[in-house]
């Protein structure tokens, strides 16, 4: 239960930055020197991708105990990781205080625990089951 509120949890912390992403209007990133960096790379619409397909995986992983769920949690995790990495990345500098950068490493390191615990979790179904 407490795997499952985490994972929920973080999977809707994904899905708003995701939409926070898809929804940035000229004003707000103008404010934001993080997010124009980000907007100058790629368009941050962009940058809304892969946070929601990772949310989508995990949303759907998380309620499965099979061994395609499994994977799906390990890649679902893997991808937010990746995604938390960067945002920690170009956020170092560029965000507004120390605090996001903080939040994004934090978050960053929840997934690559989680991305280890699913691969382990696979690794244990395979090893069961030849």
């Amino acid at each position: 239960m407490k795997s499952l509120v985490g994972t929920m949890f973080f999977a809707t912390m994904l899905l708003g930055r995701s939409i926070l992403f898809f929804t940035a209007n000229d004003d707000m990133i103008a404010d934001s020197p993080w997010y124009a960096l980000l907007d100058s790379i790629a368009d941050l619409s962009y940058w809304g991708i892969a946070p929601l397909f990772a949310a989508i995986i995990l949303f759907v992983s998380m309620f499965s105990k099979s061994f395609a769920g499994q994977v799906g949690f390990a890649i679902g995790n893997l991808l937010a990781f990746s995604v938390y990495v960067v945002l920690t990345a170009t956020g170092a500098e560029q965000g507004l205080n120390w605090y996001t950068a903080y939040t994004n490493i934090v978050f960053a390191n929840y997934h690559m625990i989680m991305t280890v615990l699913g691969v382990y979790r696979i690794w244990t179904i395979k090893r069961m089951t030849t």
